[in-house]
């Protein structure tokens, strides 16, 4: 079992409950709605079962319908998710 996150705008709200499960964060480094701050917080918890990675791009930049898609983070993204996946069962 493991989880995934994109772009999530509750996880830094969250960041004083360790993650049960493996999780994978992703976030975009020009994002408006969600601020670095609180990303940098949950970065810093350094939880094992953690991994946050950021691109530089904004918020959406997974969906090719959005005006911030962008395609080698929505790439390396959803490969890292899968690995994360194949590697816990999926």
């Amino acid at each position: 079992m493991a989880a995934a996150s994109g772009y999530g705008s509750m996880i830094p709200a969250a960041a004083d409950e360790e993650p049960k499960v493996p999780v994978i964060l992703h976030f975009g480094r020009h994002d408006h709605g969600i601020p670095m701050e609180g990303v940098e917080q949950v970065i810093a918890r350094d939880w094992p079962n953690a991994t946050v990675h950021v691109y530089e791009a904004g918020h959406g930049f997974n969906s090719d319908r959005r005006k911030d898609y962008h395609e080698p983070s929505a790439d390396l993204a959803k490969a890292r998710t899968l690995a994360l996946f194949h590697a816990n069962g999926g």
